[in-house]
């Protein structure tokens, strides 16, 4: 409970002073990530959960820093719910920025968690963007999350950015669990068209090794935003337990504020499930959201819905 109480309070805080450190916190800081208390009901289970995950530091890439190249880099992310085992996970590096990029040493996230793909959440759900795992996040950071023991994901990191293309590579260990992880990401994003639409593709490779197991993950994908719509598709590859996995997405804005959204995810692991879904979303005041949802899929006639209110970094 104190640990829980401790994740809610720290998050809250950062929340809280959003505006206050646009305004006036050193140059160089950034917060980005999504935070959300949510309640929703699958196939007759009801909960309650607050979860959330924010990446947030001092780097010289965002403005002229008070730190001249060097940055922090921390991130946190976890869920709250009424168990009592509820997983958390803290990153934190120190970062020098040149003309070779950005290089970062400490338990950095993973390329392929943070900077490079779709930040795009599975029916607007902070809930359900924890709880696809390995869909949503690295081998490593899934591990960590779940891991019983105190060992960190330490490693390194690397940043390039070639005009529009950026390019990632990372390592990353935790020793307890016998844990190797390398993370490759690219990331390329096409100039605004003449009538406002901006596209972007991105990809990534992860290698792990589990002891004496390997596994491989790729990741495609492509992203599309205007004013009004914003729009992505993304090929997952992992070699267990999802396999081939097909997520796509639209979100229209019916007004300035509000917006309906579908979701669809096909896996052909398992027994092959096909789920979908609807959502709307109403923004206020500075990135706030108020969203609802309900989702099913072709293997079952139930249906999980829920409501959240949350903040976007």
């Amino acid at each position: 409970m104190a640990k829980r109480s401790l994740f809610c309070a720290f998050v809250a805080s950062v929340a809280a002073t959003q505006v206050a450190a646009e305004v006036s916190a050193p140059n160089g800081i950034y917060i980005r990530g999504d935070v959300g208390l949510e309640r929703f009901s699958v196939f007759g289970d009801s909960e309650t959960t607050f979860s959330g995950r924010l990446d947030f530091g001092i780097s010289p890439d965002q403005h002229s820093s008070n730190l001249g190249p060097i940055g922090l880099h921390f991130a946190i992310e976890g869920l709250d719910g009424p168990g009592g085992d509820d997983p958390k996970a803290f990153y934190a590096a120190v970062s020098y920025t040149g003309d070779f990029g950005r290089f970062s040493i400490g338990a950095p996230r993973p390329v392929t968690d943070e900077g490079y793909f779709d930040t795009h959440l599975f029916l607007g759900s902070t809930w359900l963007d924890f709880e696809l795992g390995q869909l949503t996040r690295s081998w490593v950071s899934n591990a960590y999350l779940f891991s019983s023991s105190g060992d960190r994901p330490i490693g390194a990191r690397w940043d390039g950015q070639f005009s529009n293309t950026k390019v990632g590579i990372s390592y990353n260990q935790m020793d307890d669990l016998d844990l190797r992880d390398w993370n490759l990401a690219v990331r390329h994003d096409f100039p605004v068209s003449d009538q406002g639409y901006q596209f972007a593709v991105y990809g990534g490779l992860e290698w792990t090794t589990l002891q004496d197991y390997d596994q491989f993950l790729y990741r495609i994908g492509i992203e599309a935003h205007s004013t009004e719509f914003n729009a992505g598709l993304r090929w997952d590859r992992l070699e267990s337990p999802f396999e081939n996995t097909i997520t796509a997405y639209a979100d229209y804005n019916i007004v300035r504020n509000a917006s309906i959204g579908v979701d669809l995810m096909y896996s052909d692991g398992f027994s092959g499930e096909l789920v979908y879904g609807l959502n709307g979303k109403y923004r206020f005041f500075n990135d706030g959201w108020l969203n609802v949802f309900i989702g099913s899929n072709v293997e079952n006639t139930d249906y999980f819905y829920g409501a959240g209110l949350g903040q976007h970094f």
